[in-house]
């Protein structure tokens, strides 16, 4: 999915997008670590057992291990301008 228009700006600067995928099938080689690893990253973030789909980490550019702010996909675009800004502003960029 691509950034809407009016969130594009924002994200040019100082943000790098990264995206976990978590769609293989178990007849697909690897899916037996993959789901693990999916499942141990599901839990540490967004909560055990939550499966809801996508979510939105702003993560800290000094300290990798913390995010600075999270969201789940059902925004509106409002919501998602002012998610991204006020990350940015808090990370310092």
């Amino acid at each position: 999915m691509f950034p809407h228009k009016d969130v594009a700006p924002i994200l040019k600067r100082g943000f790098v997008e990264a995206r976990l995928h978590t769609d293989m099938t178990p007849d697909m080689k690897g899916y037996t670590e993959h789901n693990a690893r999916i499942q141990e990253l599901r839990d540490k973030y967004i909560g055990k057992g939550n499966i809801g789909l996508p979510w939105y980490f702003i993560f800290h550019p000094d300290h990798l291990d913390r995010w600075i702010d999270r969201r789940d996909g059902g925004a509106r675009l409002a919501e998602f301008r002012a998610f991204f800004t006020q990350a940015r502003a808090q990370s310092g960029g």
